[in-house]
């Protein structure tokens, strides 16, 4: 095959081979991309049932879209070849590394949280893997990893009796016909041998086998011969892990117990709770293991990170330092016990019949730590969860109203200074679904859960809450409250209050009358500011127009509302690369100075002010103090933080701009924009490795996040790699909802003619547009430096100084002006921005 050509593809060297087909590298003629291509042998071209499962793979592995899977170009054959085309991955796989040289304990748990990743978005898609073993795990040089070969997926049969969680029939291994061995016999599950049902939670058992191996350097159950490991693997007990590997931490036995269960119904249930077990332990191992640490995660804090770190433990009160110490004293004294049943083994070895009775004792001393560890919290409660409330009508009028009560509790509970509440972007994902609270307590690492549902009939509402133990699953508090829609308000401040008085918290007389000047008696403009809210969320181009003509309405009905002038406020700063800056930015400015004559003690006007400050008025001393009030205000608020992170980005101060990031993720974990930034941060700091990995990690959280795609394309160009980039930028594009037509003039210019091609059909796009709708002219620079049209960039950054363009604060940072800089007046042009030289 090598030289020959198939369909476009042609073909270079052999990559490997497998019982599913052999693999090619090749090149696609028509992208100019390398591919791997796997082919199926010409022997079996004639087996029905081998091309059968050869394109139950094709199928199985396109219909999956995860950064921890191997993407599908093409399915298709050339006369009676049949071939599928993949991305082409460089690296190898982990059998390979393995054998040559090995893993930390913190490399293998990476690599096990990605896996589980990638087999979590295939169960959700209703496709089991049945063949998780190291050689179908690739590892990239930028430690990212590609599950390989859905060759033994199977789909499930939608509507087929007695099928569900994507149950199918297999064959049984310990059969003797040729062609029926589903899986490989070391790393497959106990019902996978036997012939039974298979599901998700065989590939948990599998992976089990794989993370044991990674850790201990052999697998579990073991035998020379398939017969011996057949019985191992149905009868016998994997060897303990301790035994194997004497410095593996004793968290990993229990997980490792759980994810080998022989019955299945004792396993992990879902591969989303083998990550969330798997990165709780990834934690620890993070605070204790230096050589984990330093190969596996950020850079311990700088003093720097170390003195904000500081200044806002200072600005939340002392509780978050208060848990802080009691975990340190915890793990001193379990340290300290471990230490002494150390000296006392070495000193009392003659007398053996002692040490037994002594490590006893010291050992309870260490579970009576632990004890008191949980029995504390049982009675205390610093962390609660508000999830979306239910809409029990399924009417999408009154969505606004379960978003909004959520938004609005989360808000008020997050003013006691005593208790850490998950913000709106880590519970938003639970919108609709009947959730378990002891599970969303171990996703979200808190102790309670506030879970309700909300009816509106009419004119009336019904309104059902419940706060549950997520450590135990019982009830602290319900309530079924019947009210008039008109006093959603009386509601809101009801089930917060009930709430903090079951969990004995208290609020001082002066943040009691601050939440209370922050909000509005008016049932019609609280009504309009939520669906504002509702709208605003949705972030949306049109959504915008929406939200701020419900929060103008709310501002009308109650001229003393200042949340509802902030929101305005707001829309103009987002929309402000939508209209000329000097018309959207100067309102911005009006309504925001409008807001805080209302209400200075609210941060969202002061976050309106340093933003138009920073983007338009190009005054970053004003624009940092408007941004420190903002926080000092609400030092909670994580979107605070975001947003003066972006602005120490802009500014080149990167080690800052981490220190506020963290400081935001710690209150935000899931916030796709906060993780993002973090790869925004390395990228205009040119560390591109690291803002592959965060951005990465954005996408593992929710890879149809499209700002992530483009953040991933602008790191892929800067580093050569321009079809890729491109590819990113089209992907983002897509899920951007952009108009069909014109992603189609894009992609066929890509297609046809390369990249040189893509930007000039999108410079032509972009002319085109500016005669309807204001476009930024820094965005037409940034192309037409791309074409190498250095001379007409320089005239469109002249014009965007001109029209006061929010995107010249980017160019100090931003690397795609880099060709421009060797150029004194670019210098000129960022000494007249306002940044100094």
């Amino acid at each position: 095959m090598i030289g020959q050509t198939l369909s476009h593809y042609r073909i270079l060297r052999p990559l490997g081979a497998g019982g599913m087909g052999e693999v090619y590298l090749a090149e696609d003629d028509r992208l100019g991309r390398k591919l791997a291509l796997k082919i199926l042998p010409e022997e079996f071209m004639r087996d029905a049932s081998r091309v059968r499962r050869f394109e139950q793979e094709a199928r199985a592995a396109s219909a999956l879209n995860h950064p921890n899977i191997i993407t599908i170009y093409e399915i298709g054959h050339e006369g009676e070849i049949h071939f599928i085309a993949t991305e082409f991955i460089e690296g190898e796989t982990l059998r390979e590394r393995m054998a040559s040289r090995g893993l930390s304990l913190g490399e293998a748990l990476e690599i096990a949280i990605q896996a589980a990743g990638a087999l979590q978005a295939a169960h959700a898609a209703g496709i089991a893997h049945r063949d998780i073993k190291p050689d179908n795990i690739m590892l990239r040089p930028d430690g990212y990893i590609k599950v390989l070969d859905f060759g033994l997926a199977k789909l499930t049969e939608q509507g087929a009796a007695n099928t569900n969680d994507l149950e199918t029939p297999t064959r049984s291994l310990l059969q003797t016909q040729p062609g029926i061995v589903m899986g490989t016999v070391a790393y497959m599950s106990p019902e996978q041998a036997r012939g039974q049902a298979i599901d998700g939670r065989t590939d948990i058992f599998s992976l089990g086998v794989v993370l044991y191996e990674m850790v201990a350097g052999e697998r579990p159950f073991g035998g020379d011969t398939t017969g011996d490991m057949i019985a191992a693997l149905l009868v016998s007990a994997p060897k303990r892990l301790g035994d194997a590997r004497p410095n593996a931490p004793r968290e990993l036995e229990p997980i490792l117990e759980k994810m080998l269960a022989k019955d299945r119904d004792s396993r992990y249930q879902s591969a989303q709770e083998v990550i969330a077990a798997l990165k709780r332990l990834k934690a620890r191992v993070e605070l204790i293991d230096d050589d984990v640490s330093t190969a596996m995660f950020e850079a311990p804090p700088t003093p720097a990170d170390q003195a904000v770190t500081a200044d806002y433990a200072t600005r939340i009160g002392p509780a978050a330092a208060a848990q802080t110490s009691y975990e340190t004293n915890v793990i001193s004294a379990a340290g300290a016990t471990a230490n002494v049943t150390a000296a006392v083994v070495q000193a009392t070895r003659p007398r053996r019949l002692l040490v037994p009775a002594l490590i006893a004792l010291l050992l309870l001393t260490a579970g009576a730590i632990v004890a008191f560890r949980y029995l504390s919290t049982d009675a205390k409660i610093d962390s609660i969860a508000v999830l979306p409330f239910i809409n029990a009508n399924n009417d999408p009028e009154a969505d606004y109203l379960s978003e909004g009560v959520t938004e609005g509790l989360i808000n008020m509970l997050s003013e006691w200074p005593d208790l850490s509440v998950s913000a709106r972007n880590s519970v938003i994902r639970y919108k609709g679904k009947e959730a378990d609270a002891r599970a969303v307590g171990t996703e979200l690492n808190v102790e309670a859960v506030l879970v309700g549902r909300i009816q509106r009939r009419g004119d009336e509402l019904t309104i059902n809450a419940e706060l549950v133990d997520a450590r135990s699953g019982r009830q602290i508090w319900g309530e079924r409250l019947i009210k008039k829609t008109s006093d959603l308000i009386a509601i809101e401040d009801e089930i917060a209050r009930k709430i903090a008085g079951k969990l004995q918290l208290r609020l001082s007389e002066e943040a009691q009358k601050s939440l209370a000047a922050s909000r509005t008696t008016n049932p019609e403009a609280y009504d309009l500011y939520l669906k504002g809210r509702y709208y605003w969320n949705k972030g949306t181009t049109e959504d915008l127009h929406k939200a701020d003509e419900y929060f103008e309405a709310a501002f009308g009905k109650d001229p003393s509302y200042a949340l509802a002038a902030a929101g305005c406020a707001a829309c103009h700063v987002a929309g402000s690369d939508r209209e000329p800056p000097a018309k959207s930015m100067a309102k911005a400015k009006l309504v925001a100075e409008i807001a805080l004559k209302k209400n200075d003690k609210i941060a969202d006007p002061h976050l309106t002010l340093a933003q138009v400050h920073t983007r338009f008025d190009w005054n970053f001393a004003a624009a940092e103090t408007e941004f420190k009030r903002a926080i000092e205000l609400e030092p909670r608020n994580a979107q605070a933080l975001h947003r003066y992170a972006e602005f120490l980005s802009l500014m080149g101060r990167e080690k800052e701009a981490t220190a506020q990031l963290r400081l935001a993720r710690q209150l935000d974990p899931r916030s796709l924009p906060i993780n993002q930034a973090f790869g925004t941060v390395a990228y205009y700091s040119k560390d591109y490795r690291d803002a592959t990995r965060h951005l990465r990690d954005t996408l593992l959280l929710d890879d149809a996040f499209a700002p992530a795609h483009t953040g991933l394309g602008l790191v892929l160009e800067q580093q050569g790699q321009t079809r890729d980039a491109i590819l990113e930028f089209l992907r983002a594009q897509r899920l951007s909802n952009e108009d069909p037509a014109r992603l189609s003039r894009l992609e066929k210019a890509f297609q046809e003619q390369g990249e040189k091609a893509f930007w000039r059909e999108y410079l032509v796009q972009l002319t085109a547009e500016a005669k309807d709708r204001y476009i930024p002219a820094s965005a037409i620079a940034a192309v037409q430096l791309r074409l190498g049209e250095h001379d007409l960039a320089f005239q469109s950054l002249e014009r965007a100084f001109e029209e006061k363009d929010g995107g010249l604060v980017e160019l100090k940072v931003e690397p795609v002006f880099d060709p421009l800089r060797a150029q004194s007046r670019f210098h000129a042009l960022l000494r007249r921005i306002g940044f100094s030289q």
